[in-house]
C-alpha cells in the first residue's frame, strides 16, 4: 500500500499541474493538453499578480508535504515541481519579460500547434483555433497595456514574428477554412477581426 504522503502529494501535484496549465493554456496544448485549446492568456498586470501569488501558495502547500515519507521517484518528483513554481515567479516578480519582451505575446506558435499536428479531428482543431483568434484582440491590448521600454532588437524581431503570425492567419488558416467546407465557417468568420488585431499591434510596436 503506498504511504499516505505518496497519496498527498499525487493528488496535490495533479491540482498544481491543471492549475499551470489553466493559467499558460498555450503550453497545455505544446504539452499535448488539449483541455484549453480554445484559449490564449490575456496577460494583465492582474493575470500575473494572480499567477505569481497562486505560485507562492502552492509552493508552500508543496513545503507542508512531508518529503521524508515520499517514495524515492515522487521526492525527485516533488524537486521538479517546486523548480518550476519557483521558475514561474521568478519569471513574473524578477524578470518581468511581459513588461519588455513583445515577443512573448506573440500567439502564432499556439495556432500554428492546433493546425500542425493531428491529434484530434480536423473541425474540432479548427474550432479551436476560431476561438483561440476570438481571444486575440483581448490578449494583445493586455500585452499593450504592460509593456514598457523595450530593447530595440527585440522590437525589430517582433515585428518580423508578427508578420509571419499575420500570414499565417490570413494565408495557411485561411485555407484550411477553405478546404474544409462547413467545419471551416467559424474559423472564416474569426480569422477578419484577428488579422486586424495583429495588424494593429504591428503598427503600435512598429510606433515605439
Amino acid at each position: 500500500m503506498p504511504d499516505d504522503a505518496d497519496s498527498e502529494f499525487s493528488v496535490y501535484a495533479r491540482a498544481t499541474l491543471d492549475g499551470m496549465l489553466e493559467l499558460r493554456p498555450e503550453l497545455a496544448t505544446e504539452m499535448g493538453d488539449h483541455r484549453h485549446d480554445d484559449r490564449l492568456t490575456v496577460g494583465t498586470a492582474e493575470h500575473y499578480e494572480k499567477a505569481s501569488r497562486w505560485a507562492g501558495e502552492r509552493l508552500a502547500g508543496l513545503a507542508a508535504i512531508d518529503t521524508g515519507r515520499l517514495s524515492a521517484q515522487n521526492r525527485v518528483d516533488a524537486q521538479i515541481l517546486a523548480n518550476h513554481l519557483a521558475r514561474l515567479r521568478f519569471g513574473i516578480d524578477e524578470l518581468r519579460e511581459h513588461e519588455w519582451n513583445p515577443m512573448v505575446a506573440n500567439p502564432g506558435r499556439a495556432i500554428y500547434a492546433l493546425v500542425a499536428r493531428d491529434f484530434a479531428p480536423l473541425a474540432q482543431r479548427l474550432g479551436s483555433a476560431a476561438r483561440r483568434l476570438a481571444c486575440l484582440p483581448e490578449s494583445l491590448a493586455a500585452a499593450r497595456a504592460v509593456l514598457g521600454a523595450m530593447p530595440e532588437v527585440h522590437i525589430e524581431t517582433a515585428l518580423t514574428q508578427f508578420a509571419g503570425t499575420q500570414r499565417l492567419i490570413t494565408g495557411e488558416l485561411a485555407a484550411l477554412a477553405r478546404g474544409a467546407n462547413g467545419a471551416g465557417r467559424e474559423l472564416t468568420e474569426a480569422i477578419p477581426a484577428a488579422a486586424d488585431a495583429v495588424g494593429g499591434h504591428l503598427r503600435w510596436l512598429e510606433q515605439r
